[in-house]
């Protein structure tokens, strides 16, 4: 069953359903490889663009731009040119997205010892023990309005 055939059991009520307790979080990064590849390209950004390349192959990512034109990700890339002509189609940097993903699931650590990857942009973080954040200085200025000016 494909994600787009699945739908979810009805709910009793119209409120939200109680996770309470629930200390495992599923992290799916949305248009992560678009998002990647746009730091290099910022004179990109807010126009549709593609994450792919040649004729037979697929979509492996697509900004929310395209993605109006109902570009979606492993979509053949000849019908995602056909969908959107004025996209701008860039081929993948994988060194890039290891790089970046790296970086994230580093973060993760840093908020709990439990990370489990699942693949460069998507991971489960168990944080029923995470660890507190560290701890700000305290800024008088704010408490005592008047001190330190």
């Amino acid at each position: 069953m494909s994600r787009r055939q699945f739908r979810p059991p009805p709910r009793a009520g119209n409120s939200p359903p109680d996770d309470t307790g629930c200390t495992v979080l599923h992290v799916d990064m949305d248009a992560f490889f678009a998002s990647a590849s746009l730091l290099g390209r910022p004179d990109l950004i807010g126009s549709p663009v593609i994450i792919g390349g040649g004729t037979r192959g697929v979509v492996l990512s697509a900004t929310y731009e395209a993605r109006a034109f109902g570009v979606t990700s492993a979509m053949p890339m000849a019908r995602a040119r056909r969908l959107c002509p004025q996209a701008t189609v860039l081929r993948p940097d994988h060194d890039l997205y290891s790089a970046m993903s790296d970086a994230v699931m580093e973060t993760f650590a840093s908020i709990t010892p439990i990370v489990e990857p699942l693949s460069l942009d998507e991971a489960f973080l168990d944080v029923g023990g995470r660890r507190p954040p560290p701890r700000q200085p305290r800024d008088d200025r704010a408490t005592h309005p008047g001190h330190g000016v």
